[in-house]
């Protein structure tokens, strides 16, 4: 009773990382290797690695790893063909390997290497969309893999996910938004493509750039943003005084990130929002600097 009950604390404080993680940094590196050493923490494993997903050219490229000699393996990009990852990306699900993988119709034409006793291979799945491949690899361990730690990982790659597809798209908006004040026109054709809500504006608090999404889900006349102070903005609407009251305090503080869930009633119906706040500064970091707010619905 006492070793489940280590057990499940043991899964507890993972999980608890992994959503420290999410909110701790949007620096993908350093999130991957957060959210891969709570994973080693929770089951045990002489290898593991985090694969991201190249939809484009169709290639994975192991992005953060542990337990791995070979750095340029780390490094090297190459086609899902013929490998365990290729399968877990075609079918997107998850893989146990452990016995002979010829009892596994699917797995039957995948060559094995011998070194491996076990191994859990599982999908990184954001929005419908996969991003990477989560895997973990016994060597020397002489316990496979059981169904239980395949469902542990795989209710750990959710988040992963998630954060993964958040951080992405956060650096993209950040690149976008450093050249945001000399290519203004350029920025908001892209922003009208992004399917979360953003709404970007300056030190002195006049906004420079939002996009439909962001009137939509604020219920914002988008004609009368052009020019206007965030304060003339929200102040207008008493139902959006919650959204203000944040962006005032993040402005008042030294964060560069912060992020709020809350529900409100906006002209009449209810809307569940995460918003997400985000200070960049100008390249020489004198003092000047723009907000970007993320809107989630």
């Amino acid at each position: 009773m006492n070793g489940q009950n280590n057990m499940e604390s043991k899964e507890w404080l993972a999980f608890f990382e992994i959503s420290q993680a999410l909110s701790s940094t949007l620096v993908i590196d350093d999130l991957l290797e957060l959210i891969l050493q709570s994973a080693k923490k929770l089951i045990r494993a002489d290898r593991g690695s985090i694969m991201l997903f190249d939809k484009k050219e169709k290639k994975l490229r192991v992005t953060a790893s542990f337990g791995m000699e070979d750095k340029n393996e780390i490094i090297k990009g190459f086609q899902t063909e013929g490998g365990i990852a290729a399968k877990v990306i075609a079918h997107k699900k998850p893989f146990l390997l452990k016995g002979d993988m010829n009892d596994m119709p699917l797995l039957k034409n995948v060559n094995r290497r011998e070194e491996i006793k076990s191994a859990l291979s599982v999908p990184l799945t954001a929005k419908g969309e996969i991003v990477g491949v989560f895997n973990l690899t016994r060597l020397t361990i002489e316990t496979s893999f059981d169904e239980r730690e395949l469902s542990l990982l795989t209710m750990l790659a959710g988040p992963a996910a998630i954060a993964i597809s958040n951080a992405h798209l956060y650096q993209r908006i950040q690149n976008m938004a450093l050249y945001a004040k000399n290519e203004r026109d350029k920025l908001q054709a892209i922003l009208e493509n992004i399917s979360n809500g953003i709404l970007i504006y300056g030190k002195n608090r006049i906004i420079l750039l939002f996009n439909p999404m962001a009137a939509k889900i604020l219920h914002i006349d988008k004609n009368t943003l052009n020019t206007i102070i965030i304060d003339g903005l929200f102040r207008q609407r008493k139902d959006l005084e919650p959204v203000c009251n944040l962006l005032s305090r993040f402005d008042k503080s030294d964060d560069r990130l912060t992020e709020q869930e809350l529900s409100i009633n906006i002209q009449g119906e209810i809307v569940y929002l995460k918003m997400t706040c985000i200070r960049v500064y100008s390249q020489d970091n004198k003092g000047d600097w723009i907000t970007i707010l993320i809107l989630e619905d």
